[in-house]
């Protein structure tokens, strides 16, 4: 099940979406995957402008995207996506 099939290919091939796609299958692999903000496509224009900030901004935004292995084994994935996320937003807040 491809839950981004609304993301326009051309978006799927940018740096943002190839650094959040691990994070998604990730998710995908974990219970009520249906329930995770993340994997809402409807929502994908407000993921990609955080990451696409957080590249421009942000010394260690693309560290940030290497929780993939927390994500499959933490009791929440939903935190550590949530964790990531407020860690982002935060730097590139900083950043100015």
């Amino acid at each position: 099940m491809n839950i981004f099939s609304n993301i326009p290919q051309e978006e799927q091939q940018k740096e943002w979406f190839r650094l959040l796609q691990p994070l998604i299958e990730a998710r995908m692999l974990r219970e009520n995957p249906h329930e995770s903000a993340l994997l809402n496509g409807k929502r994908w224009k407000y993921f990609k402008n955080i990451i696409e900030i957080a590249i421009k901004r942000c010394d260690n935004a693309q560290s940030i995207f290497s929780r993939k292995a927390e994500i499959k084994k933490d009791d929440n994935p939903d935190g550590i996506i949530n964790d990531m996320f407020a860690e982002l937003k935060s730097n590139f807040l900083f950043a100015f």
